[in-house]
């Protein structure tokens, strides 16, 4: 795989997991949605209400978490993708053939006579040629370097029409730079653009916002798409849900509700003085 094809593969990568965010997080809603039904219907209004809270919170935790797991595989892997874009933006310009390099230096020499000697749309057309002929990023970087020495005869013998020409050869500039890359450079260029763009962008839609915000309220939507921040400022949640901590709300015939633990804010299972929910 080259250079190129990893940083399409991360993008790519960092795509997928934006555009399957809203189904992964309508499966998560139905099932929660049939949970919160399943309570309603086995327990009393008063005992619903309390199981459901508990539920709805532990369930908002294991969402945040996933949440936050997706985020950070969508943030990685576009830093990745910037990353190597870089790399292959600023490499050393490969070395070329040292017969082919004094060709080109002699052939250098010859256009800086011909822009002395020749009126300023000769000579602009002259270095237009010469730059359109140069086949290897090393002799790009090399009038790049120079170019202020080729482009000053020309601008001095323009006279009034100096702006005019600037304007000129200000194009041809900007085609030597872009010929000092490679053509994997160039495209890294472009994907550079795509990786910080999204990068930019939500990783999670405002439709999922809106339907979080409508199953876990204002303060959990707010969230959706900062979730780190959510458990750097609540570290006591910051900790995996297993299946004891909801599996008992649906076993017959007692359910218990768990107490919080005094150095752990998140739910854990009371053996010695549970909250038993009567059926």
């Amino acid at each position: 795989m080259s250079k190129v094809q990893e940083i399409v593969s991360l993008i790519e990568k960092a795509q997928e997991v934006k555009q399957t965010s809203t189904y992964k997080y309508r499966q998560f809603q139905d099932d929660y949605v049939v949970k919160k039904a399943q309570i309603k219907r086995k327990y009393s209004s008063d005992e619903a209400a309390e199981v459901s809270d508990y539920f709805g919170k532990v369930k908002a935790r294991e969402l945040l978490l996933s949440l936050r797991s997706q985020k950070r595989e969508y943030t990685e892997s576009l830093l990745q993708a910037k990353q190597l874009a870089e790399r292959l933006i600023h490499a050393k310009v490969p070395k070329v053939d040292a017969e082919k390099q004094e060709r080109f230096e002699k052939c250098l020499t010859e256009l800086r006579t011909e822009i002395l000697l020749a009126n300023p749309k000769t000579a602009k057309d002259k270095l237009a040629a010469f730059i359109q002929s140069i086949d290897e990023p090393a002799f790009a970087t090399r009038v790049r370097d120079i170019f202020t020495d080729l482009v000053t005869p020309i601008l001095q013998a323009a006279g009034s029409d100096a702006g005019s020409y600037r304007q000129q050869l200000l194009g041809l500039f900007e085609g030597v730079k872009t010929s000092t890359l490679s053509e994997e450079a160039q495209e890294a260029i472009e994907l550079l653009g795509v990786s910080e763009e999204l990068l930019q962008t939500r990783t999670f839609n405002l439709a999922i916002e809106t339907a979080i915000g409508q199953n876990f309220g204002p303060r959990i939507s707010s969230f959706v798409n900062r979730p780190d921040e959510y458990f750097a400022n609540n570290p006591d949640e910051d900790a995996p849900v297993i299946p004891e901590e909801t599996g008992f709300i649906f076993e017959d015939p007692i359910a218990r509700i768990p107490k919080a633990s005094p150095q752990n804010s998140r739910p854990t299972m009371s053996m010695q003085s549970p909250r038993t929910i009567r059926q």
